[in-house]
């Protein structure tokens, strides 16, 4: 077993399948199909972390852990990216030379 990402400690299966970027078909059947019907139904605004994919990840082969290990490395590539822009773009705001 590939251990999971830290973020599926926080993301349930219906949020991953339905929110997040590139999950291919197959994968999108696997979560519905396979983990969505036994997570536990904690209403329209469930508390994070609660019925997490993690709880889950032994039902999910090998093949589909890395995957998601995958897309899930890419999301936190893309939000450091973003940070780090942020703070660059704060920075030279604050440090702009008025003419």
């Amino acid at each position: 077993m590939i251990e999971p990402h830290s973020y599926f400690s926080f993301y349930r299966a219906d949020v991953v399948a339905e929110c997040w970027d590139d999950v291919p078909a197959a994968l999108y059947s696997t979560l519905w199909d396979d983990i969505v019907p036994i997570q536990e139904d904690l209403g329209e605004f469930p508390e994070v972390g609660v019925a997490a994919l993690s709880d889950y990840w032994h039902l999910l082969s090998e093949t589909n852990q890395a995957l998601l290990n995958t897309l899930a490395a890419n999301i936190e590539a893309e939000w450091e990216q973003k940070d780090e822009l942020e703070e660059k773009e704060e920075w030279d705001e604050k440090n702009e030379i008025p003419f």
